[in-house]
């Protein structure tokens, strides 16, 4: 289905975009604001329960972030809105000129066409994640796809009937905005795949020149972690610049093993690091 969208409907996907695009010359003062607003009011936070008699199996989640310079998150911003209206997608979207960073669910047809819009776009151009492309293995394309969105079965009213799309500073907001990383987006510097991240728990163990780090909120380590893994006490990632400030001595001159969630705390954790 997703290879009819983009072979059958190019015409018509290059249209809407270009639609949407122009509209932005109008009012952009008002719309960024817009995008610039609370997701939710002071002091509210999201649902914790979801009651819902939907088919998961019906619907899809995916999770994924960039870091790659994005040329008008404004004009990107008013493409989620676009999309998000017409093929029903609930979630999270932050963008900024540094990247995208974005969770979002829905039907797994509307999720399927959401990721050809994306991946058609010129910003998107160095992920070689599109269809246009002269990539002739299917396989690959459809694996380096898998890879990055990270699709799972799911409620695609699991954030409820609501959509956020916010322009940031920061799509990961640690409070440094010169450390991003969009120049170097497969962080050379850092990044471990998962075997390998594993093959490294296992092999330095014992060693007291390493250290593993849970770059996670307080309230998710205290869920799960590694044995033995540094778990600061922070409640929002901002405060990880600070923390690292008054525990120098747990992390001078050793090897430091982080990990989170989705990989993007991990990653600006490997860059910060790299500046103390």
């Amino acid at each position: 289905m997703y290879r009819h969208i983009a072979a059958v409907h190019e015409d018509l996907l290059e249209q809407r975009i270009q639609r949407v695009l122009s509209s932005t010359q109008i009012g952009a003062e008002t719309d960024d604001a817009e995008f610039k607003a609370r997701r939710a009011g002071k002091y509210k936070s999201d649902p914790i329960n979801l009651n819902c008699s939907c088919d998961p199996s019906q619907g899809t989640v995916i999770l994924f972030y960039s870091y790659l310079p994005i040329n008008d998150p404004l004009s990107l911003a008013k493409l989620h809105k676009s999309w998000s209206g017409d093929l029903h997608l609930y979630g999270k979207v932050r963008l900024s000129k540094e990247g995208i960073n974005a969770t979002l669910a829905g039907s797994s047809s509307s999720i399927g066409s959401y990721i050809d819009y994306l991946t058609s776009l010129r910003d998107f151009e160095i992920l070689n994640l599109s269809r246009s492309t002269d990539d002739t293995d299917h396989f690959l394309l459809e694996n380096r796809r898998y890879n990055f969105f990270k699709p799972t079965a799911g409620c695609r009213h699991v954030f409820g009937e609501e959509i956020s799309i916010k322009i940031v500073d920061e799509i990961c907001p640690l409070g440094a905005p010169e450390l991003s990383v969009y120049h170097d987006p497969e962080n050379k510097s850092g990044k471990l795949p998962p075997k390998e991240f594993h093959q490294k728990l296992v092999e330095m163990k014992d060693r007291d020149d390493v250290v593993v780090l849970d770059v996670r909120n307080y309230y998710e380590s205290s869920i799960g972690r590694f044995p033995g893994a540094i778990t600061p006490p922070i409640r929002k990632f901002s405060s990880f610049r600070d923390y690292v400030d008054r525990n120098k001595d747990q992390f001078s001159g050793k090897t430091v093993l982080s990990y989170c969630t989705g990989g993007i705390r991990c990653q600006m954790t490997a860059r910060n690091q790299l500046k103390y």
